[in-house]
């Protein structure tokens, strides 16, 4: 299919001022050629790079729009190959027409994701910076738009690479001692698991920003959960800084769910209210109390709300240890109906009844103590910190599998040096090389290609 020209409208759908519709193939110049109207040279015969104003029209004539063209031409594109683009007037019809007009004349439409599959196919980038380019759609923070950027760039290649330098240089020692055993060529099994353990160290770094890189594509989620009244969805509100929830002085207002997103250290993190937990005959009640708990076994972090004005309550116990699996903070909530003695006797007790959980004494009515509950969540759900320049943080989980299979095989690898064979050494180290060719697109079968672009969107 790399032969076919195809063709999309790669700007958004909707009223705007621009809009582009994006030719590649072997026949997009001459498409283009059939389209532009007005004095000067065609756009088959402009170089590379060039941009003119230019009018389009139908086969039978009729205007279509008056337009940017630009050029671009192979091997200097997006694609690798001829790509015309026609910067037209935005909105629903003109984009439309401009596509129609360019299918007419023997381009098909684009799949998802076909441009940026066919600038990986000819060499224009490798897999793992194309998939950054959809992570750069996708980003939702400044934070992880910045590591789409990095990656784009090939900081997981240049990452990759070295741990498959020191693998690659590993390996050629086992196989020299292989090929000339016979001449007494013994293996230095020292620098070998010198060079291992390198390996090792830096797959382990990469795994370990993983969480990181996961949150910052895909965000967390963190669940506040409390029996009735303890102002769950005042303190939600207070989050959001909007008043998002229904806040009533009557036990058991929230009876659903209620999610929204909040940006966290560069995390967008989905803070969900949930009902009050007690027990109840009550039918509605009862399936949003159920939703609550699946919320709290299902979220990255809980956030239990407790009430300062009434101290530490036997429901109060039941809840927390119905969430301690997760991540928790407790938020001792309503200081600011309380003196600031008995706010520190409830946080004594509070610490006393969990020691191992983080508590922060907040106000949702005040705002007194947010700041410090914000910075806790990032702690807890592990996003504390701005990331060094030359962290790479691995956000796929395609790319974490790869690498935690290839860790397992350099682990085994250098648990072996000095008691297998070479052979066997070396059959670890070569499967090592092949997990880490499943990131950059070496190792991996064409089906499995064509499914990672299909998560793209049409026109990228």
């Amino acid at each position: 299919m790399l032969g076919d020209t195809i063709a999309a409208v790669c700007t958004a759908p909707g009223v705007g001022a621009v809009a582009i519709v994006r030719v590649s193939g072997p026949a997009a110049l001459s498409i283009a050629d059939s389209l532009v109207r007005g004095p000067g040279r065609r756009p088959s015969a402009w170089p590379t790079h060039t941009v003119r104003h230019r009018r389009l029209t139908s086969e039978d004539g009729a205007l279509l729009d008056d337009c940017l063209v630009v050029v671009f031409r192979q091997p200097h594109s997006y694609t690798g190959e001829d790509v015309v683009e026609f910067q037209c007037h935005g909105g629903f019809v003109t984009p439309r027409r401009v596509l129609a007009a360019v299918l007419e004349r023997g381009a098909r439409s684009a799949l998802p994701g076909e441009f940026t599959q066919r600038a990986f196919a000819n060499g224009r980038i490798g897999l793992a910076e194309a998939e950054a380019v959809c992570d750069l759609i996708r980003a939702r923070t400044e934070a992880a738009q910045r590591s789409a950027v990095a990656q784009r760039d090939g900081a997981l290649r240049n990452a990759v690479g070295e741990v498959r330098d020191l693998l690659l240089n590993a390996l050629a020692r086992v196989e020299v001692a292989i090929d000339y055993a016979d001449e007494g060529h013994a293996l230095d099994t020292a620098s070998l698991a010198e060079r291992i353990a390198s390996a090792r160290s830096y797959l382990d770094r990469l795994l370990a920003l993983g969480e990181r890189g996961r949150m910052l594509q895909e965000g967390a989620r963190v669940a506040i959960v409390g029996r009735p009244n303890v102002g769950k969805s005042s303190l939600f509100n207070a989050l959001l800084r909007s008043d998002r929830a229904i806040v009533t002085d009557v036990s058991g207002t929230t009876r659903d769910t209620l999610a929204e997103t909040v940006e966290l250290d560069g995390v967008p993190v989905t803070l969900v209210d949930t009902a009050g937990l007690r027990e109840t005959e009550e039918a509605v009640e009862r399936i949003g109390i159920e939703r609550a708990r699946e919320e709290a076994r299902c979220a990255d972090a809980v956030l239990v709300v407790l009430d300062a004005s009434s101290g530490v309550t036997e429901a109060d116990r039941h809840v927390v240890d119905a969430t301690c699996a997760r991540p928790m903070v407790l938020a001792v909530n309503k200081v600011d109906l309380t003196g600031a003695a008995d706010g520190d006797r409830v946080a004594a007790s509070v610490r006393s009844a969990w020691p191992a959980a983080s508590v922060v004494l907040v106000s949702a009515t005040t705002g007194a103590g947010l700041q410090c509950l914000a910075t806790e969540l990032a702690r807890v759900l592990h996003v504390v910190g701005v990331p060094a320049e030359e962290d790479v943080f691995v956000s796929r989980a395609r790319h974490l599998s790869a690498l935690r299979a290839a860790r397992g095989s350099v682990v085994r690898a250098a648990a072996l040096c000095g008691i297998e064979t070479e052979d066997v050494v070396a059959s670890e180290l070569r499967l090592a090389l092949e997990h880490l060719g499943e990131i950059t697109g070496e190792s991996l079968t064409e089906d499995l290609i064509d499914r990672i672009f299909r998560d793209f969107c049409v026109g990228k």
